[in-house]
Protein backbone atom coordinates (compact mmCIF):
# COMPACT_ATOMS: atom_id res chain seq x y z
CA UNK A 1 0.00 0.00 0.00
CA UNK A 2 1.22 3.51 -0.80
CA UNK A 3 1.36 6.61 1.40
CA UNK A 4 -1.93 8.50 1.34
CA UNK A 5 -1.92 11.70 -0.66
CA UNK A 6 -5.21 13.46 -1.35
CA UNK A 7 -4.48 14.47 -4.89
CA UNK A 8 -5.86 11.39 -6.64
CA UNK A 9 -8.64 8.82 -6.34
CA UNK A 10 -6.30 5.94 -5.51
CA UNK A 11 -5.30 7.64 -2.27
CA UNK A 12 -8.94 8.19 -1.34
CA UNK A 13 -9.55 4.46 -1.82
CA UNK A 14 -6.58 3.63 0.45
CA UNK A 15 -7.67 6.21 3.02
CA UNK A 16 -11.16 4.72 3.30
CA UNK A 17 -9.69 1.23 3.58
CA UNK A 18 -7.37 2.34 6.41
CA UNK A 19 -10.29 4.05 8.18
CA UNK A 20 -12.24 0.78 8.09
CA UNK A 21 -9.20 -1.16 9.38
CA UNK A 22 -8.81 1.39 12.19
CA UNK A 23 -12.46 1.00 13.21
CA UNK A 24 -12.10 -2.79 13.27
CA UNK A 25 -8.97 -2.62 15.44
CA UNK A 26 -9.49 -3.04 19.15
CA UNK A 27 -9.83 -0.14 21.58
CA UNK A 28 -9.38 -1.48 25.08
CA UNK A 29 -12.66 -1.37 26.99
CA UNK A 30 -14.85 -0.85 23.91
CA UNK A 31 -16.46 -2.81 21.10
CA UNK A 32 -16.29 -1.18 17.65
CA UNK A 33 -17.58 -2.40 14.31
CA UNK A 34 -18.50 -1.12 10.85
CA UNK A 35 -22.09 0.06 10.40
CA UNK A 36 -23.29 -0.40 6.84
CA UNK A 37 -26.29 1.90 7.33
CA UNK A 38 -26.21 5.39 5.90
CA UNK A 39 -24.25 6.83 3.00
CA UNK A 40 -20.58 6.87 4.06
CA UNK A 41 -19.27 8.59 0.90
CA UNK A 42 -20.50 11.45 -1.27
CA UNK A 43 -19.38 14.28 -3.53
CA UNK A 44 -17.15 15.91 -0.90
CA UNK A 45 -16.65 13.31 1.81
CA UNK A 46 -15.46 9.73 2.19
CA UNK A 47 -15.32 7.49 5.24
CA UNK A 48 -17.30 4.93 7.16
CA UNK A 49 -20.08 4.81 9.69
CA UNK A 50 -19.38 2.66 12.71
CA UNK A 51 -20.88 1.55 15.99
CA UNK A 52 -19.17 1.54 19.34
CA UNK A 53 -20.14 0.81 22.90
CA UNK A 54 -18.32 0.58 26.18
CA UNK A 55 -17.89 -3.01 27.37
CA UNK A 56 -20.75 -3.88 29.69
CA UNK A 57 -22.94 -1.00 28.44
CA UNK A 58 -26.07 -1.21 26.32
CA UNK A 59 -25.67 2.34 24.97
CA UNK A 60 -24.50 2.32 21.34
CA UNK A 61 -23.03 5.27 19.48
CA UNK A 62 -23.25 5.57 15.67
CA UNK A 63 -20.62 8.06 14.45
CA UNK A 64 -18.96 8.60 11.07
CA UNK A 65 -15.15 8.65 10.61
CA UNK A 66 -13.63 10.07 7.45
CA UNK A 67 -12.44 13.00 5.40
CA UNK A 68 -14.26 16.02 4.02
CA UNK A 69 -12.77 17.84 1.03
CA UNK A 70 -13.64 19.90 -2.03
CA UNK A 71 -13.90 23.67 -1.79
CA UNK A 72 -12.41 23.51 1.71
CA UNK A 73 -9.05 22.20 2.86
CA UNK A 74 -9.30 18.48 3.69
CA UNK A 75 -10.39 17.75 7.25
CA UNK A 76 -10.34 14.38 8.97
CA UNK A 77 -13.09 14.03 11.54
CA UNK A 78 -15.30 11.82 13.64
CA UNK A 79 -18.87 13.10 13.68
CA UNK A 80 -21.80 12.20 15.92
CA UNK A 81 -25.18 13.19 14.49
CA UNK A 82 -27.87 14.06 17.02
CA UNK A 83 -30.25 11.78 15.16
CA UNK A 84 -28.03 8.67 15.25
CA UNK A 85 -26.17 9.16 18.54
CA UNK A 86 -28.26 10.38 21.43
CA UNK A 87 -25.62 12.31 23.36
CA UNK A 88 -25.59 15.68 25.10
CA UNK A 89 -23.40 17.88 22.90
CA UNK A 90 -23.01 20.48 25.66
CA UNK A 91 -20.78 18.04 27.56
CA UNK A 92 -18.18 18.35 24.77
CA UNK A 93 -18.63 21.67 22.93
CA UNK A 94 -16.16 24.25 24.12
CA UNK A 95 -13.89 21.79 25.87
CA UNK A 96 -10.24 22.09 24.97
CA UNK A 97 -8.12 20.23 22.48
CA UNK A 98 -7.00 16.65 22.95
CA UNK A 99 -3.64 15.33 21.81
CA UNK A 100 -5.10 14.58 18.37
CA UNK A 101 -8.38 16.50 18.13
CA UNK A 102 -9.19 20.20 18.16
CA UNK A 103 -11.87 21.44 20.56
CA UNK A 104 -15.12 19.71 19.55
CA UNK A 105 -17.86 21.86 18.05
CA UNK A 106 -21.47 21.53 16.94
CA UNK A 107 -22.56 22.07 13.34
CA UNK A 108 -25.78 21.10 11.57
CA UNK A 109 -26.97 18.91 14.48
CA UNK A 110 -23.66 17.04 14.65
CA UNK A 111 -20.89 16.98 17.24
CA UNK A 112 -17.60 17.13 15.36
CA UNK A 113 -14.13 16.12 16.50
CA UNK A 114 -11.58 17.24 13.88
CA UNK A 115 -7.98 16.16 13.65
CA UNK A 116 -5.93 19.15 14.85
CA UNK A 117 -4.31 21.18 12.08
CA UNK A 118 -0.74 20.48 13.20
CA UNK A 119 -1.49 16.74 13.40
CA UNK A 120 -3.14 16.87 9.96
CA UNK A 121 -0.04 18.60 8.55
CA UNK A 122 2.11 15.83 10.04
CA UNK A 123 -0.28 13.22 8.60
CA UNK A 124 -0.07 14.69 5.09
CA UNK A 125 3.75 14.56 5.05
CA UNK A 126 4.23 11.19 6.78
CA UNK A 127 4.84 7.69 5.48
CA UNK A 128 1.97 5.20 5.56
CA UNK A 129 2.85 3.56 8.90
CA UNK A 130 2.92 6.96 10.63
CA UNK A 131 -0.36 7.92 8.93
CA UNK A 132 -1.98 4.75 10.29
CA UNK A 133 -0.59 5.51 13.75
CA UNK A 134 -2.07 9.04 13.65
CA UNK A 135 -5.50 7.78 12.56
CA UNK A 136 -5.45 5.11 15.28
CA UNK A 137 -4.44 7.61 17.97
CA UNK A 138 -7.15 10.05 16.89
CA UNK A 139 -9.79 7.30 16.77
CA UNK A 140 -8.90 5.93 20.21
CA UNK A 141 -8.79 9.39 21.79
CA UNK A 142 -12.29 10.29 20.53
CA UNK A 143 -13.76 6.90 21.49
CA UNK A 144 -12.39 7.23 25.02
CA UNK A 145 -13.55 10.85 25.32
CA UNK A 146 -17.12 10.17 24.26
CA UNK A 147 -17.32 6.64 25.64
CA UNK A 148 -16.07 7.76 29.03
CA UNK A 149 -19.21 9.81 29.50
CA UNK A 150 -21.67 7.03 28.64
Amino acid sequence: MKDMRFDNIVSLFYFTRVIRQTIKSSVQGYECWIDNQGKPCGDNYSGSYFVFMKNGSKVKMYPWFGISYGEIEPTISIEFSQQRSKIDFTVYVGQGDGDYFAAPYEEENSLIFELKQDVLSDFLTSILDKQKEILKGFFEEVIRKVGGNQ
